[in-house]
Order: structure tokens, then sequence, then C-alpha cells
């Protein structure tokens, strides 16, 4: 009997084992789901707040760049308005309009409105600046790799015609001196 009783509370007690880790298994898959969908909607808000953090640079990129193009122009009409007072006054002096065109005093006046406004270094910012200019130092850089692997293919192919110019040369004499050799055996 006691063993009887000995069986069945072994079996009570495999039996609840099964009940207690099949439990912890589900529980164990619950937590891991749960972190599996925070982590998913944690990635869905930092890739969220990015996507809205590059269209706020982008949409301060083109602000930054309506204003200068309205500045610049702006600019430009006030300078052309000033160089078409420089024009009339040297027409005054010169007594025609082609020939205001041609006076040192407007060309001078031109090329110093061109000096002066260097627009696309405006429309650029710091590290656009310095990826544009990085990029310049890559394409030197490639262009100057690009020219030395150049120079040695080609010095490597006139460096062959120069063996084989040298073997047909050595060829030649070498069937001369034969050839020689053999019409003095003849005779």
């Amino acid at each position: 009997m006691n063993l009887q009783k000995l069986a069945h509370h072994q079996q009570q007690l495999g039996e609840a084992a099964k009940i207690i880790q099949n439990a912890y298994r589900h529980y164990r898959e619950r937590v891991r789901s749960k972190r599996q969908s925070e982590e998913y909607r944690a990635a869905v808000l930092i890739q969220s707040y990015y996507r809205r953090y590059r269209q706020h640079c982008h949409f301060k990129r083109l602000l930054r760049a309506a204003t200068c193009i309205q500045k610049r122009f702006r600019s430009m009409k006030s300078k052309q308005r000033r160089l078409e007072a420089i024009a009339e006054q040297d027409t005054t002096y010169s007594g025609s309009l082609e020939s205001s065109t041609r006076s040192p005093r407007s060309r001078r006046a031109v090329t110093l409105y061109a000096k002066q406004n260097p627009t696309v270094d405006l429309l650029m910012n710091s590290s656009d600046r310095l990826f544009l200019r990085q990029t310049m130092a890559a394409m030197r850089i490639q262009h100057a790799f690009r020219n030395h692997r150049q120079r040695r293919v080609i010095s490597r192919i006139i460096q062959k015609l120069m063996i084989i110019s040298k073997l047909k040369l050595k060829l030649c004499k070498f069937w001369e001196t034969n050839n020689k050799d053999d019409f003095d055996q003849e005779p």
C-alpha cells in the first residue's frame, strides 16, 4: 500500500513538474515575444524620428537656399541698377550706349560683381563644403592612380615590345652568322 501511495505520489510529482515546466516555457515565450514587440516598436519609433529629423534638415536646407536665392536676386537687381547708372554716366560722356558697354569702368564693375558674389558657397553649410572638399580630393587621388596604372600598363607594353625587338635582332644575327658558316662550307 505504501508502495502504491509512493508511486502515485511520484506520478503526481512528475505531472506537476511537467505542468510547471510547460507554464515556465509559456511564460518565457510570452516574455520573449513581449520584448520583441517592444524592440519592434522602439525601432519603428527611432526610424520615424530619424525620418522626421532628415525631413526637417531638408526643409531647413531648402529654406536657406530659398532665402539665399532671394537675397542674391535682390542683390543682383540692385547691382544691375547700379551698373545701369554707371552705363548711363558713361553714355553721357561717350555719347552712345554701345561704347558704354565696352568701357573699362563698366567692365570693372561687372568683374567686381562676379568676384564678390560666390552664390554656390552661400548655399552650402560647413558639412557640405567638407564633403565637397573630400570628394574633390578623392577624385584627384583616383585620377592620379588611374593615370599611374595606365602609365604602368603602357610601360609594360613598351618593355615587352623592346624585349621582342631585341630577340628579333638576336635571332637575325644568329641566322646571319649561321648562314655565313653554311655558305663558307658549301664551296
